[in-house]
């Protein structure tokens, strides 16, 4: 790319890039509700990189390491995170309508799933994906998504059926 790079050039290695940095940061973070927000923060870096005026050899290799740094500082702040709220008494609720209730209560439900399950109800929900895509994204038949899909759907159904008899 050249030195004067422009928004265009910003939108083109965007374009080039999003996908494989997408399928980078899906597979190493662990939690999946993070990735969008890595990702954000990626092209952010990207971004202002090259309006310092910064030069950019191999655009893959590149938007791959600030990947990769985006990605460590996620974990290092996690890290000092955690040990600060271990640090703080959080036990004082707060309030919550009926609805988030039941959505923190779905995505608890979903959570205690093994890894698979939780990257299917991801690509579904928060990518959008359909069913023989996310199969070709884990590798699995497009049968044997539907079949965890569906499963777990009717095991939080039933489960919230039964915790509202008691």
């Amino acid at each position: 790319m050249s030195e004067n790079l422009t928004r265009e050039d910003f939108t083109a290695l965007y374009e080039k890039t999003k996908t494989d940095i997408h399928k980078y940061l899906y597979k190493k973070c662990r939690n999946i509700s993070d990735i969008e927000d890595l990702f954000q923060d990626t092209y952010i870096g990207v971004y202002k990189y090259m309006l310092g005026g910064g030069k950019i050899g191999n655009a893959e290799a590149f938007v791959k390491t600030v990947a990769k740094r985006t990605l460590s500082g996620y974990y290092s702040f996690l890290k000092k995170k955690t040990e600060y709220e271990s640090e703080l008494d959080d036990n004082i609720p707060s309030p919550q309508s009926s609805d988030d209730e039941l959505a923190d209560r779905i995505y608890d439900l979903i959570q205690k799933k093994p890894e698979k399950v939780r990257k299917i109800f991801y690509l579904r929900h928060t990518m959008q994906l359909s069913f023989a895509q996310i199969a070709g994204e884990l590798g699995l038949s497009e049968s044997s998504v539907k079949a965890k899909y569906y499963k777990t759907i009717e095991l939080v159904k039933r489960k919230l059926d039964k915790e509202e008899t008691k």
